[in-house]
């Protein structure tokens, strides 16, 4: 959506998106103001964790900004922001270019662009940051796919998550997704990854990204003794 440059009530929005990101405001008159088309629950979204905005911080185009009201779409792979001008609220689309990091209730997302290989992997590059070792860090992309339902005559909009965990080694990404892959990746700890697996079975059924979390853990200390 473009928004004109006569509109003065949309002069006053940007306004107030310039005290947010410290731009000036004649540079965004091409802005996005986010409107989410699909109709959602409390329960089934497309956003991380809640519906509702959350408090969090940005690191936008080089400048914090701290206690704002922010939602992540992971439908579309973008930051939502909700902001006040002189008589509402309104939400804007943070532009990813100019996104370095983010945090929502203590889970911070950081932004790769196309740094490293990341772009090997079809998907925008912003992760979620799980652990950050001294060798390895473990990083989770979270999408939502949306499948559609016919009831009643409607349309139902269904949201479900889908989870990429990805190692940071020697400056290069690697995919987790199985057992096999991680002893490609660390071919030397075979014996560790096995017993590990054999070991964690039920925290891998109910809580895989703390079961993933453990190992790189594991794995970390011995490549640091290495």
């Amino acid at each position: 959506m473009v928004f004109s440059q006569g509109d003065t009530s949309l002069k006053r929005s940007y306004a107030a998106y310039d005290s947010i990101v410290g731009y000036d405001h004649t540079l965004l008159y091409n802005g996005l103001r986010y409107i989410d088309e699909y109709r959602t629950t409390k329960t089934n979204h497309r956003y991380f964790e809640f519906y509702d905005f959350t408090k969090g911080n940005v690191v936008y185009d080089g400048q914090a900004f701290n206690n704002l009201d922010l939602k992540y779409d992971l439908f579309n792979d973008v930051l939502i922001v909700k902001l006040k001008n002189d008589r509402s609220y309104f939400n804007l689309q943070l532009n990813n270019s100019k996104l370095s990091s983010f945090s929502i209730n203590n889970n911070l997302f950081i932004n790769f662009h196309q740094e490293y290989n990341i772009a090997d992997f079809n998907f925008e590059g912003i992760l979620k940051e799980i652990y950050n070792g001294q060798n390895l860090q473990l990083y989770s992309k979270y999408i939502k796919r949306k499948r559609d339902k016919l009831s009643r005559e409607k349309v139902e909009y269904i949201f479900y998550r889908e989870d990429t965990y990805l190692i940071l080694l020697n400056k290069t990404f690697y995919k987790i997704n199985s057992k096999n892959n991680l002893k490609k990746i660390f071919p030397n700890q075979t014996k560790i990854i096995n017993d590990f697996y054999s070991n964690n079975k039920v925290l891998l059924e109910y809580d895989p990204e703390t079961f993933i979390k453990n190992i790189i853990k594991e794995l970390d200390k011995i490549e640091t003794l290495n």
